[in-house]
Order: C-alpha cells, then structure tokens, then sequence
C-alpha cells in the first residue's frame, strides 16, 4: 500500500487508514526517515514511531502542524485522508506569507505571469 500514489480515485484507500499509516505513506513519498521528521518537528524518534504506530493518540495540534509542515501537506489529510494531501501547504514565515498576499491582490493576467516566472526561477 504505501507505494500507492494519491489520486482522487485513491481517496477511499487513505480515509479508511489510520493516521498512522498516513504518516507512514507521508515519510515514504518524501524520502525521510523518522529520525529526520523528529528533529526537523523537535520531538524524539519515539514519538514519531509512537504515531506511525498509532500507539497514541492522534498527534497534538503542534505535532500536526509540525508534520504539515515537513510533509508539505494539510494538516487535516493526516487526520482524515480527504481530498489531495498536497493541495496546501504551511505558510510558514512572513516572506511566505507576504508573497501570498500579494500574489491574492493581483489581476488573474499579473497571477499567471508571475507563476509562469516562479516556476523558471525554481528550475
């Protein structure tokens, strides 16, 4: 299962999964090890086994957004599996949240040319 690749036909497959196996899909589609997320989150490797697991419960509010955050993905999916995991992302300093907004205040003309530019730049 955790080779499978999201896809709204998958939908089904990840809601009937635990949170556990969400995260363990996440580290593998990401290439990281548990150790990895751990320090990048603050927390022991314990503590991202014990989710993966699912020997606790669901991760704290902090957790989960930690999580979000290195997995690039809604914090809600973690929880529920619904709707592309990838479709949002953390917004995560004041550069990232200043290109949002100005990005939500230009004209549709001016939001393509700019994504057309973002995305040569990240080549």
């Amino acid at each position: 299962m955790t080779s499978q690749k999201w896809t709204p036909d998958s939908e089904p497959l990840f809601r009937a999964m635990t949170v556990g196996e969400r995260v363990r899909w996440l580290l593998e589609v990401k290439g990281l090890k548990q150790t990895e997320v751990a320090a990048k989150i603050g927390g022991t490797q314990a503590m991202v086994s014990n989710i993966v697991t699912d020997s606790s419960r669901k991760p704290s509010a902090p957790s989960l957004l930690a999580l979000a955050d290195v997995f690039d993905c809604r914090p809600s999916w973690i929880l529920d599996g619904v709707g592309d995991p990838f479709a949002w992302a953390v917004v995560s300093d004041a550069r990232q949240a200043e290109l949002l907004r100005v990005f939500k205040a230009l004209a549709e003309p001016q939001k393509e040319a700019l994504l057309v530019t973002a995305r040569a730049l990240a080549k």
